[in-house]
């Protein structure tokens, strides 16, 4: 279990905090010390579990007899013995940068927040981080290594970030992959509001790499509950396209596109083996990061 927090999570507080260094310290330190367990599941000596087939994936580990059974094809994996290599992607483009009235965060800044926390308790544990940013192209990438300075050179990239124009989820993850060739861990913070097809096939394509997926989809509680009162202009923060839009008379549309659009996301997730956890700006960061630390923990 966590240790009590060194601080009670304030939004507000955190928010002005002037470094995103203080900011991930005190979470690590007062909330998830001790959770973190450095696990790359691979193919070496030591059964871990089994994984939904992907094309690619080598038959000589197919599981046929739970083929015969459930007429559904599984990879077994095994423990690897080498130490865990994580690149995070976060999405900084415009549609990041919103912040509704009542939130305390911009979702870019949220994100930047829970990276933060992540990539120095990889360092913690000895393990290797780097940070990409994407936009419709990489714009920024630092590959994986674990030392201090590499660490605040991470933190460099998430303080400058500018959130503006499209973010071509494809272009960015297959830029990715090829300069991310040996299997990792991939942590990927976006709000999943672009081309879902698209997204899909290039979370495919890292599953053909073998790498180990957590999508981490950002949002704000009011893009999830559309409890907007008055009439206004919406603007699409990547395009600057405007609509008028009357909450009263879209918000059924709206929450019914949503739940369609988050269920094909969270049943493609589990078909192709990808940890998938929705974070609204107004959770406290250390809950997010138990909750993902314990699911990976729970894994054999």
């Amino acid at each position: 279990m966590a240790e009590a927090p060194a601080i009670a999570w304030d939004p507000d507080l955190f928010a002005r905090a002037e470094t995103l260094e203080w900011r991930s310290r005190v979470l690590v330190e007062g909330f998830l010390q001790g959770l973190h367990r450095s696990r790359l599941r691979g193919f070496s000596s030591e059964f871990s579990q089994y994984q939904p087939y992907i094309q690619g994936d080598d038959l000589r580990y197919a599981d046929w007899r739970a083929f015969g059974r459930l007429d559904r094809l599984y990879i077994r994996q095994f423990e690897a013995e080498t130490n865990l290599r994580c690149q995070i992607l976060l999405d900084a483009s415009g549609s990041m940068a919103y912040r509704s009235e009542e939130s305390s965060f911009r979702k870019c800044d949220y994100a930047a927040l829970i990276a933060a926390s992540l990539m120095r308790l990889l360092l913690t544990q000895h393990d290797a981080f780097g940070i990409s940013l994407a936009r419709k192209e990489l714009a920024a990438h630092l590959p994986p290594r674990v030392n201090r300075l590499h660490f605040f050179r991470c933190l460099g990239v998430l303080e400058t970030i500018r959130p503006e124009g499209i973010f071509d989820v494809a272009a960015c993850i297959n830029a990715l992959a090829e300069l991310f060739p040996k299997r990792g861990l991939v942590v990927i913070f976006t709000d999943t509001w672009d081309n879902l097809e698209h997204l899909i096939e290039a979370l495919q394509r890292l599953r053909y790499e073998h790498h180990e997926i957590c999508l981490f989809q950002v949002v704000d509680p009011r893009e999830m509950d559309f409890a907007f009162k008055d009439s206004r202009l919406f603007q699409d923060m990547e395009s600057g396209a405007r609509m008028p839009v009357t909450p009263d008379w879209n918000r059924t549309r709206y929450l019914a596109a949503l739940e369609k659009h988050q269920t094909r996301l969270r049943q493609q997730c589990l078909d192709l083996g990808v940890m998938h956890r929705v974070l609204p700006t107004d959770q406290p960061p250390f809950e997010a990061m138990a909750a993902f630390l314990a699911e990976r923990e729970s894994h054999p």
